[in-house]
């Protein structure tokens, strides 16, 4: 018999930008951006990922999301936005890379 597979498309679509060589992947979400503390993060620091996965106000889907961006910056993709359909027009979202955030 077959088996059955999940794979999660967060993880799958990071592993294909980072197969690629892609200097940037896009996770398409239902909000606008990852929110800390109530307020949209503009840029979230690679090194500070660990961080904000332990933070009670990051859950769900987002938590996929940070995962894969971690995944796919470390692979060497040049960086991650998470947001809504705005990303689509260049614009929005919470931006991932390696550099270290200013705040």
């Amino acid at each position: 018999g077959r088996a059955a597979l999940n794979v999660n498309g967060d993880e799958a679509a990071a592993a294909v930008a980072v197969a690629l060589g892609a200097d940037e992947l896009l996770f398409v979400s239902d909000v606008p951006a990852v929110s800390l503390d109530g307020r949209e993060a503009g840029r979230i620091a690679l090194d500070d990922i660990g961080a904000v996965l332990s933070r009670p106000d990051v859950s769900g889907g987002m938590v996929a999301k940070l995962e894969a961006a971690r995944a796919a910056v470390l692979g060497g993709v040049g960086r991650v936005r998470i947001g809504d359909l705005a990303l689509l027009g260049g614009e929005g979202g919470t931006v991932i890379e390696r550099h270290r955030s200013a705040a």
